[in-house]
Parts: C-alpha cells; sequence; structure tokens
C-alpha cells in the first residue's frame, strides 16, 4: 500500500479517537462541579487531609488499598483542596481508561501481515467501538465523576491488557515489556483488590498461551516471562498483605452487601448497564446477562489471541465474583461489576465488527444507539441531580442564620462528612453518637473522638439553640434530642442521595 494511503487511513482513525476521547471528557465534565459531594467522597476527602501516618493507619480501617489516597494527596497538594479539584482527577483516569481500553484492543487485533486498510476493520473500528461504548456507558460516567477510586483501577487493568499483548507478543526487548507490566499489575493490585481477580486472569491467560504458542523452547523458558512477573507482583504485595487480611476479616464480619441471589445478581447487572437512569429490574439483568453471555461466546470463535484473553477477563473475573459471594461474603454490587463490564463491551464490539457485512451497520448502529439512549437517560438524571444540592444549601442556611455559638449536629457519619465538604466553621459541626456505636462502613474510619457528641453531651450544651441535620436514608436516621430541647422549625432540601431535614431546637427553660 502507498505511504499516502496509509497515512489517509491513520488520519481518519486518529480523528475518529480524538472526536471518541472528545465526547468522553465533555460527558465527564457535564456538572462536575455542581453535584452534590456523596459520602463515598466526603469521605475520600477526608481521608487525605490526615498526615501521612495518620492516614496510612486509617486506610487500614476500611476497605481498600492505598494508593489512590496517596495519589489524591499528592495532587490536592499541588492544585489545591477542593472538590473539583478532586474531581478533575477522576475525570482524568477515566478518560485515559478509555484509551487504554483502545490501544489494547486495536494491539490485540493488529495483523502485521495484512494491508493497512484491512487493519482498519479488523483492529482499529472494534477498537475505536469499544472506546466509544465505553465513553458512554453511565456506570463508568458516574464513577469517573466520583471522587473515589474505581476510574484508577479500571484504567490501570486495560493499561495490564494492552502491555500483556504486547510482552507475548513481541521478542524484542523481552525484560522491558514484561518490566512494564509488572509494574503496571502491582499498581493496580494497590489501587483496588479486584485487581487481584482482574491479574489472576491475565496470568493464567499468559502462561497457556506461552506453553501453546511457544512449542520450541523448553516449558521454563516459555513460562519464564509471566512466572517472574507474577512473583514481583507478589513480593511487591506483601508489606501489605497483613492490612488487607485484617480488612477482610472485617468485611467478613460485618459489611452491608445483600446475599447472593439470583434478584440481587440480575438488579446489579441491570444497574450496571443504565446507572441512575431507570430503576433496576431482576428481570432486565438476566436478560442482559444472557445476551453478554451470548457475545462472550461467540468471541474465541475468531480464535484470535486477544479473543482468548477478554473472555478470560470477564468470565473468570465474574465467575471469581460469584464464588466467593456464595461460599464467603457478598461482593455482588454494580461498582465492582465493572470489572467484567470492561471487556463484555470489548466483547460486544469485536463480535460486532465481525458479523456478515450485510448487518455489520445495523449491528453497530443498534449497539451505539443503545448505549446512547442509557447514556443520554443517565445525563438527563444528573441534570436533575446537579439541582439538588441539598446539604450545600442546608449548611449554607445554617452558616448564614445561626448564632455565635449554635452548633449543627449530623445524624451519621456519612452525612457529617459531606457537610464538612461546603463549611469553613468546622469547630461547630459535630457528629451524634448513639451508644451502640457505628459500622466502619460508615465513614468511622475518618472520625475523630471529638466529633462526637452523645445524648448525654447534648443536653449538658451550654447553648441555647442546636441545629441538627437527619436524612430519611434509613441507615443515616434522626438525632434523637434530649426531653429538654423542643423543636422550633424544620427546612427540607432535596439532595440527589436523601432527603434532608434542617432542623432547629431551643431549650424549653429558655423559651420560658
Amino acid at each position: 500500500m502507498r505511504a499516502s494511503e496509509c497515512r489517509g487511513w491513520s488520519l481518519l482513525n486518529n480523528g475518529l479517537l480524538a472526536l471518541v476521547i472528545a465526547v468522553a471528557t465533555l460527558i465527564r465534565v457535564y456538572h462536575l462541579a455542581d453535584m452534590g459531594v456523596s459520602f463515598d467522597e466526603s469521605f475520600t476527602l477526608r481521608m487525605v487531609e490526615f498526615s501521612w501516618p495518620e492516614m496510612m493507619d486509617r486506610i487500614v480501617l476500611e476497605t481498600q488499598p492505598p494508593l489512590f489516597y496517596a495519589m489524591l494527596k499528592i495532587w490536592l497538594s499541588i492544585v489545591g483542596h477542593s472538590v473539583l479539584a478532586a474531581r478533575c482527577l477522576t475525570v482524568f483516569w477515566g478518560v485515559a481508561g478509555i484509551l487504554c481500553l483502545y490501544f489494547f484492543v486495536k494491539e490485540g487485533y493488529w495483523d502485521r501481515e495484512v494491508s493497512r486498510s484491512q487493519n482498519f476493520s479488523v483492529a482499529e473500528v472494534p477498537a475505536l467501538l469499544s472506546a466509544l461504548l465505553l465513553a458512554l456507558s453511565p456506570i463508568h460516567i458516574f464513577w469517573t465523576q466520583q471522587v473515589r477510586m474505581y476510574s484508577l483501577p479500571i484504567c490501570l487493568a486495560l493499561l495490564s491488557n494492552y502491555l500483556l499483548i504486547r510482552a507475548l507478543s513481541e521478542q524484542s526487548r523481552p525484560v522491558l515489556k514484561w518490566g512494564l507490566f509488572t509494574i503496571t499489575a502491582i499498581a493496580l493490585v494497590y489501587s483496588h483488590y479486584f485487581g487481584l481477580f482482574v491479574l489472576f486472569s491475565m496470568y493464567v491467560y499468559a502462561i497457556v498461551h506461552q506453553i501453546l504458542n511457544q512449542s520450541g523452547q523448553p516449558i521454563s523458558n516459555r513460562v519464564s516471562g509471566p512466572v517472574f512477573s507474577a512473583c514481583g507482583v507478589w513480593f511487591a504485595w506483601q508489606p501489605w498483605l497483613p492490612y488487607f487480611l485484617t480488612q477482610r476479616n472485617r468485611v467478613d464480619h460485618n459489611f452491608y452487601l445483600p446475599e447472593l441471589s439470583w434478584d440481587v445478581l440480575g438488579r446489579s447487572i441491570h444497574e450496571m448497564w443504565v446507572y441512575k437512569g431507570f430503576v433496576p429490574s431482576a428481570s432486565n439483568g438476566l436478560l442482559i446477562a444472557q445476551v453478554a453471555f451470548l457475545f462472550l461466546l461467540l468471541l474465541p470463535l475468531g480464535r484470535k489471541r486477544a479473543d482468548f484473553l477478554i473472555f478470560s477477563c470477564a468470565s473468570v473475573v465474574l465467575l471469581l465474583m460469584c464464588s466467593i459471594s456464595y461460599f464467603s461474603h457478598p461482593i455482588i454490587t454494580p461498582r465492582y461489576l465493572q470489572f467484567v463490564w470492561i471487556y463484555i463491551l470489548a466483547a460486544i464490539s469485536v463480535v460486532c465488527c465481525r458479523s456478515p457485512s450485510v448487518i455489520r451497520p445495523f449491528a453497530i448502529c443498534i449497539c451505539v444507539g443503545s448505549m446512547f439512549y442509557v447514556c443520554q437517560r443517565h445525563l438527563a438524571w444528573r441534570e436533575r441531580a446537579a439541582q439538588q444540592a441539598g446539604v450545600r444549601a442546608a449548611v449554607e442556611h445554617f452558616d448564614n442564620s445561626r448564632f455565635t455559638e449554635d452548633k449543627l449536629i449530623s445524624s451519621n457519619p456519612m452525612l457529617f462528612t459531606s457537610i464538612l465538604s461546603y463549611t469553613e466553621n468546622r469547630q461547630y459541626i459535630f457528629n451524634y453518637l448513639p451508644a451502640s456505636g457505628f459500622p466502619f462502613y460508615q465513614g468511622t474510619p475518618i472520625m475523630k473522638e471529638s466529633d462526637y457528641l452523645t445524648r448525654e453531651n447534648i443536653a449538658e450544651l451550654a447553648s441555647d439553640t442546636i441545629w441538627t441535620l437527619d436524612a430519611d436514608r434509613g441507615s443515616m436516621g434522626r438525632v434523637p434530642m434530649p426531653e429538654t430541647w423542643q423543636l422550633r422549625s424544620e427546612k427540607v432540601y432535596r439532595e440527589w442521595f436523601a432527603t434532608l431535614y434542617l432542623r432547629v431546637y431551643i431549650r424549653t427553660d429558655a423559651e420560658d
């Protein structure tokens, strides 16, 4: 093929890729600063306010590894501590993950023995379609806009897939290629524990691939790359292993996810597809699961190197999730299913692009159209949610209306940390502490002892006025005021995750 034709195909591909990335970025910055700060975000933001030693001690008390917290702490120390700045970091990793999915699929299906135009059809179009579907995926959009670690490990998982394909397919500089893969794999397991599931599926694939495709060498030479890489990840994981076991034990004894059932699995899968735009339905979710499973079964029929890797990552990770949920502790939830969803999207894209030429345009249009529809529904939900900034409005009313020594008491640490994101008067913000305390997953790892007030403490306060912020969400509850305090007024605020009640109490003897 002439050089001018190659440049033409490259320009077309790069232009389409730039368009996909631009769309993905615009969607993810839509109302980025307007959405109310959720508990997950406020928890993360307060965690990185502690000093490095104290932050590391408190991370052990929750359920995640430390890499994202360390990265966020460094980032905010450079650009300034704000919700928008923190969200920009997760948006960056979300968009980077879309790029990594593109390069992974392109590298996995690129054939150096065919023409540039053929590679555009068999490698670049599936890669572009995969990137577009992920760009429009509501669950990826939502968690990319949240100050939590999910966009980082998704990006690292896809980058690991790309580097693994490079290490397995190119014989030059194997030490460098396996070294880059190993470094990324270490970062993956330090960013989210589901990275262990993804890496397990990748190492199984890599060892089987080397045994079957490097028959002219001794078996020890064939598997040396993946084996040494796995050993490197294992040794790098050892310093954190005791803390991981401590966190795992805490989750086994006290966590909030429901037991595995067909209803839970179906609702989780449906929510993974539509996220926030629809009411999740178990029957719809199980139907989506069957369609996705069909695409995964059709994928290996192409007998390409990436077919089996995508199939392995999707099926093994889901199988491990279901097995652990059934035999140990439930871990099925939409946010975790993202580690399966990214590979299902790749499988759908590849199978659609392999369909007969007569139906291929229709198959691609159906995939893009359906994802565009759920994306549009998600953005409509986000538009409504951005107008329900209840915590911000309630805190502003408190700051503007309170007397000098008035205090605001929240009903739950999940609400308390969100309040802190909107006020500079933190010395007047407290959280009610019941006799039974709170479970760790409601925010106790980032709470200080001085943040709490018991019912007895409230009764002994010298102030004549107390404000409380309660929520109708079952786990948040209401501050139980002593009998010496009488409700004076109540204002209702709508937040996207709950309805909030800002109440003002006065002492009965003060009123007299």
